[in-house]
């Protein structure tokens, strides 16, 4: 009886011993987990603070497609396409070829004003082969894709949408791109409207990686 007794309470003492490990194994899981979102928090304020400096360091700039500017004197040749054809008159900062294959450049503006005016009129390049955009950061670059995407699909089925910067206008509404949920969202300041097709469905904005992925 007494062996029996001495069993009983040694198994009684490993089981509280093992609910001991567990305990603590528990913790040091929940310590870990803690401490992993803590590191991944630091990690996007690390990667936040560096897209806002790449994003000021590029913000004067323009991505010139389809210019032909090929030359030795590439600083030059963009001012002359400025003037000429964009009607801006410019001093270039600095001037680039970053693809000979796809005849792409990238020009520094000598201030915010006056890319802005750049980019107000570069509409008068419309129906010649060069096109002036922005230049986005890698981060924007994928978002502007995804967001065309969107649109391409949206026009496939006849609702017209047009694409801006981290937004796209859909059948009238504002959709503005959420960097954290990874998709567009309309903009809450606008009444939400159900639109009709040419085909008469009901819907919203196809806003998914398959959309994306077809479309990028």
């Amino acid at each position: 009886m007494d062996e029996v007794k001495d069993m009983f309470k040694t198994l009684m003492e490993e089981i509280a011993e093992m609910k001991r490990h567990q305990r603590a194994y528990q913790t040091e899981v929940t310590t870990l987990r803690e401490e992993n979102q803590r590191l991944t928090e630091r990690l996007e304020r690390v990667e936040q603070h560096l897209e806002k400096l790449e994003k000021a360091e590029r913000r004067n700039n323009i991505v010139i497609k389809g210019g032909k500017l090929q030359g030795s004197e590439i600083t030059a040749e963009v001012e002359e396409l400025l003037k000429n054809k964009v009607g801006i008159q410019t001093k270039i900062q600095d001037a680039r070829l970053v693809s000979e294959k796809y005849d792409i450049v990238v020009a520094k503006i000598e201030n915010w004003d006056t890319k802005r005016a750049i980019m107000k009129q570069k509409n008068k390049l419309k129906g010649s082969k060069t096109f002036i955009e922005d230049d986005y950061t890698k981060q924007e670059s994928e978002i502007q894709k995804k967001i065309r995407g969107i649109a391409a699909a949206e026009k496939g089925k006849g609702v017209e949408a047009k694409v801006g910067y981290k937004k796209m206008i859909w059948a009238g509404e504002v959709w503005h791109w959420d960097t954290k949920l990874d998709k567009l969202v309309k903009a809450p300041s606008h009444p939400k409207k159900i639109q009709k097709t040419n085909r008469g469905r009901n819907h919203t904005p196809e806003n998914n990686d398959d959309v994306c992925k077809a479309h990028g």
